[in-house]
């Protein structure tokens, strides 16, 4: 089974050359998609140079949400596989997100950072925390990780012309949509190494206000309690 792996990335060109090696070795079975968002720095340049993946690009920076519409809507296999471009989640973990694809034993797969229950301290831990919390009680759900940037599913599955998210609130609402649609997502845990903001991480604070207005937004195909 062939997969499109899709890589929103902004201003990663500390960490691009990196991940385009780890990513290599799966460019003989599955489309390597990249969109640029919109990057200031050399992302794009080097991006432009590697001739196994495919790139499309913004002419300004549009969002995360908006990246991943683009590449979801440009992918070629309908089974996609979504990751972020800054090497928190390292790519090994792609072979665990398909194995239960492959195995039919799912058709969404859901990464778990928290897998174990152990959510960390800190102000980002405990935010994710209340998020997920609230997205199981408006949704009648038991996930330990909504928020997780990798996930695998089929597109099929999902009214990519009706989402509406532009920023980070796109995994929520993706989350959502795969909920309500397939009967047995599974999770499985990731390895994760969050960055720091002096690193480059993109997620603030007030990203959080914008999650929670999508997590509790009326979905018309929500699954009834």
């Amino acid at each position: 089974m062939n997969f499109s792996i899709i890589i929103p990335v902004f201003n990663e060109e500390n960490s691009i050359q990196e991940l385009l090696q780890q990513l290599e070795p799966y460019s003989s079975q599955h489309e390597i998609l990249f969109v640029n968002d919109g990057s200031t720095d050399k992302t794009y340049d080097l991006l432009n140079e590697c001739k196994f993946i495919q790139l499309y690009s913004h002419d300004r920076q549009r969002g995360k949400g908006k990246a991943l519409r683009l590449g979801l809507d440009k992918s070629l296999h309908p089974h996609v596989i979504l990751m972020d471009g800054d090497l928190e989640v390292h790519v090994d973990n792609i072979s665990a997100i398909i194995g239960p694809i492959l195995k039919n034993e799912s058709s969404a797969v859901f990464g778990s950072r928290w897998h174990n229950g152990k959510h960390g301290f800190g102000l980002f831990s405990v935010g994710n925390w209340i998020l997920n919390s609230i997205f199981n009680c408006v949704n009648n759900s038991s996930y330990s990780d909504v928020l997780c940037c990798m996930k695998a599913f089929n597109k099929n599955d999902i009214p990519i012309n009706d989402l509406e998210s532009k920023t980070f609130d796109i995994e929520v609402e993706l989350s959502s949509f795969i909920h309500n649609k397939v009967q047995n997502i599974i999770e499985v845990p990731i390895s994760y190494n969050r960055r720091s903001p002096n690193e480059g991480k993109k997620l603030k604070l007030r990203d959080g206000f914008t999650i929670l207005k999508r997590i509790i937004k009326p979905n018309k195909n929500k699954k009834p309690h």
